[in-house]
């Protein structure tokens, strides 16, 4: 009998080990050994980098979690989401290793980064950012704000995450849709503080001017130390279906009735010297 008990406890520890292994990612399924999971997404930010590979929890160049994600800065095709942004994906928190591959030759990429930290019941964002060829490639991971956005309103949230710029500060806020103002982004905008800094930090609002939102908006963000160098995103660079720059927008191919917008400043291609923002509509908690 005592031997009975024993077999059968090896074979629901092998079964229970299999368990977790297998429901550590992709699945659908929930991991019912895990008391808690997170979600998290991936976003190639690095312009010389090329599409990539990424694989979550052990290495696996041949079956990857995320395969081929482009520069997310990149051309992108009307009325199609960033492809250089990933959907969310389910894990086991709260730390995982990281794998990241050049596509095309299965290489791994060096970054100083061997694991990521998961945010139990939360979403999390990692970055690739910085330039591969001159070693400076790097993750950078943020804890999304949950938006609780009410209905018929809209918010924004700004992430830093460009090696390039990885002093510099800069403004962020928003504005009535149309010409750019080429020389302030405080002129007309409103200004969400504090100024974002690279990393963790996020700068967000919740409840943005609706006689702005609903009538066409566009977001800024302005260096501090050059205040020549403004960026601008539109609705429409998000969502090409979103014409009018509104906010919430719920015709088209609206996602998450383009509600909550999360935008990122990403190193640009070196041969312009300056990041560019991307952004990807966030749905609430």
């Amino acid at each position: 009998m005592k031997l009975r008990k024993r077999v059968l406890a090896a074979v629901l520890g092998a079964i229970s080990i299999v368990s977790l292994s297998a429901c550590n990612g992709g699945g659908g399924g929930i991991n019912p050994f895990t008391p808690s999971r997170g979600t998290l997404r991936f976003i190639n930010g690095s312009p010389d980098a090329g599409p990539v590979d990424v694989a979550i929890g052990g290495p696996n160049s041949t079956s990857p979690n995320w395969t081929g994600v482009p520069y997310a800065g990149g051309a992108q095709a009307a009325g199609v989401p960033n492809p250089g942004i990933t959907s969310y994906i389910q894990f086991n928190a709260p730390t995982q290793s990281i794998f990241i591959y050049n596509n095309a030759t299965h290489g791994q990429i060096s970054v100083p980064q061997t694991s990521i930290t998961i945010t139990p019941n939360g979403r999390t964002t990692v970055v690739l950012t910085g330039s591969v060829t001159n070693k400076t490639a790097r993750l950078v991971t943020f804890n999304e704000h949950l938006f609780q956005t009410v209905a018929n309103s809209a918010s924004v949230s700004f992430h830093h995450a460009s090696v390039q710029f990885i002093t510099t500060k800069f403004n962020v806020g928003d504005q009535k849709a149309g010409p750019n103002d080429s020389t302030s982004c405080a002129s007309g905008f409103a200004i969400i503080p504090p100024p974002i800094l690279f990393g963790p930090p996020i700068a967000f609002q919740e409840g943005l001017p609706q006689s702005v939102a609903s009538t066409g908006i566009q977001f800024c963000a302005q260096s501090q130390a050059d205040p020549t160098l403004i960026l601008t995103l539109r609705p429409f660079d998000v969502d090409a279906s979103n014409t009018g720059n509104v906010m919430p927008f719920t015709g088209g191919t609206s996602v998450n009735s383009d509600q909550n917008l999360s935008i990122y400043l990403i190193d640009g291609p070196a041969s312009t010297g300056k990041p560019v923002l991307v952004g990807v509509f966030d749905p609430n908690h």
